[in-house]
């Protein structure tokens, strides 16, 4: 595979930096419309690399615990819990 070395180092890297400036809860340029979307795209491209290496039934369970557990987050009651949790003390 060309580039696997450097892809394999790099690629996390990447997605590490992504997802403390655009995903995390403290995220600088995080947002409402920007968290999300971030998420999509860091974990979409987690089930795409899992299929196009061949492990289809990775992917889709990565793919369908994904949805469910950021779904699961959107509830009233896991907001503010996370909230309550999250706050200074």
């Amino acid at each position: 595979h060309t580039g696997g070395v450097w892809r394999a180092i790099l690629a996390p890297i990447a997605v590490v930096i992504v997802w403390w400036a655009f995903a995390s809860p403290k995220a600088r340029w995080g947002g409402p419309v920007v968290r999300p979307a971030t998420k999509v795209v860091v974990f979409g491209a987690a089930c795409v690399g899992l299929w196009v290496a061949g492990h289809h039934a990775l992917a889709i369970a990565m793919l369908i615990f994904s949805i469910a557990i950021n779904a699961l987050a959107q509830l009233p009651q896991v907001i503010r819990v996370s909230r309550t949790l999250g706050s200074p003390r």
